[in-house]
């Protein structure tokens, strides 16, 4: 009963705050506008840039040490002091190199903005260390817990941000304080846990030496991988300013709330790969497969058909100019989805080195094809560009695992294209019926989206006896 209460309270805080992210970000981005909602987004992508060029991957290093070797004051309190160090660097180089930041990406977002984004860099660096070492001591559903309590966070901060009529600062440092109050959590259950005694100040260099080597050559793969999907945003801000930014980020951060099925199909699937033979892993496979592109391919072809009328219901009318990004940006949402899980059986079937050459290549084609697309074809071209290293990943990655597990390629074009022909109302209704007011228009898509279920089901993608094996999957974790 215990386990069962645990999974339902984990799972009901992960959707819980996936809801309050929602709806505090409509409301958030509707009352601060393009401009200033750019300039968050600019902030956001910093903070993601700067922490992956800055740690050289050292926490994913600390992690496998962690998990290979087993847990001990002594590695804690040295992975620590060096992701601790790490972060004061980063606040004397933020604070040396503001203006060339503001130079670069022209922008001007102040001096005490850039204290408080390398402040929330250390922070957001130590935060990330200690969940690594409670997902390599197999403890990650305190996740959940820290999650729903940020989750309450975020929504204070977008209530008092619009109540008292402030702008955008109040927000940002509310999000700084994430991290702190997560670590506070952390620490507290480590010293309950008797996980970790106490910090003291340690350093082994020949430790330090063998831990940076592992994490060097994936730190390069996920620094050009990283460059090729963050660089678009300060192009961006360069080129065409903060309100474009906006309308490139409001479709991917819409995008980014359906992916809760991916995490929790993956954790359901994925594990199965780790003792399969290749019958089994195929099957399994294929399962998964189709289970997300049945949920992705749909939702692509609401954004790619409906933007026009979706974008503005949701935020406002002065982001009608995001929807030709959502569109665009529509195959981004599907191939991700799939490399999400892709990535996951990858692990789980113990080939993750091989995927280190393709993430290098991947990002190095991606910055090539964004210096050309923008440079020929302007804003949309550099959205469009946003989308192909991770196209180029995915293949990839599906190359990797086909040559292990042997996937039959057949059958999954077959399941595609029925995938496809389902599609046909969800088009329909969105192109078609765009003229209608918001509640007849939205009560319209869902109908659309069962009536593209039942196609589903009428042409034996999935089919009844799948949902029941997934419903009974989860309820094995359950137990």
């Amino acid at each position: 009963m215990k386990t069962i209460s645990s999974f339902i309270f984990n799972l009901t805080a992960r959707v819980l705050f996936t809801i309050v992210s929602v709806i505090s970000g409509f409301y958030l981005v509707r009352y601060l506008g393009a401009n200033q909602y750019g300039i968050i987004s600019i902030y956001t992508n910093l903070l993601g840039f700067i922490s992956v060029i800055i740690s050289f991957s050292l926490i994913d290093s600390y992690g496998k040490e962690i998990a290979m070797n087993g847990i001990s004051n002594k590695i804690v309190s040295e992975s620590i002091t060096v992701i601790g160090i790490i972060g004061l660097i980063t606040i004397i180089l933020i604070s040396g190199t503001m203006s060339l930041i503001d130079k670069y990406i022209e922008i001007n977002l102040g001096f005490w903005i850039y204290i408080l984004l390398a402040v929330h860099i250390l922070f957001y660096l130590l935060q990330g260390l200690f969940e690594k070492i409670l997902e390599s001591i197999g403890k990650p559903q305190i996740f959940s817990s820290v999650q729903f309590l940020t989750g309450f966070i975020t929504i204070l901060s977008v209530f008092f941000t619009i109540w008292f009529r402030l702008n955008f600062i109040l927000y940002l440092i509310c999000q700084a304080a994430i991290p702190v109050v997560s670590l506070i959590i952390y620490v507290i259950y480590f010293h309950k846990k008797a996980i970790f005694s106490g910090y003291k100040i340690s350093f082994n260099p020949e430790s330090f030496k063998r831990i940076f080597k592992y994490g060097f050559s994936i730190h390069v793969a996920n620094l050009f991988f990283t460059i090729s999907q963050k660089i678009p945003v300060f192009i961006t801000q360069k080129f065409y300013g903060s309100s474009f930014v906006s309308f490139l980020n409001v479709p991917v951060n819409l995008y980014g709330r359906l992916y809760l099925p991916v995490y929790s199909l993956c954790n359901v699937i994925s594990p199965k790969f780790s003792n399969g033979d290749k019958a089994s892993n195929s099957k399994n496979f294929i399962y998964g497969l189709k289970l997300i592109l049945v949920l992705f391919i749909s939702s692509m072809a609401f954004f790619i058909a409906g933007s026009y009328k979706l974008i503005p219901i949701l935020y406002s009318h002065g982001f009608s100019e995001a929807a030709i990004p959502a569109m665009i940006l529509a195959p981004f949402l599907l191939f991700n989805a799939i490399n999400l899980f892709f990535t996951s059986v990858i692990n789980y079937l113990g080939i993750a080195g091989q995927r280190l050459k393709f993430i290098l290549f991947s990002g190095i084609i991606d910055i090539i094809v964004i210096a050309l697309f923008t440079k020929f074809f302007g804003f949309y071209g550099l959205v469009s560009s946003i989308s192909v290293s991770i196209i180029i990943l995915t293949c990839f990655d599906f190359y990797i695992i086909q040559k292990k597990i042997e996937v039959p390629i057949k059958e999954v074009v077959i399941d595609i294209a029925k995938i496809l022909f389902s599609t046909l109302p969800i088009f329909i209704f969105c192109f078609y019926f765009s003229g209608l007011s918001s509640i007849p228009y939205l009560a319209g898509c869902m109908a659309a989206g069962l009536l593209y279920l039942a196609l589903i089901l009428a042409v034996k993608v999935i089919s009844l006896e799948d949902i029941k094996s997934l419903i009974s999957s989860f309820k094995g974790r359950k137990k």
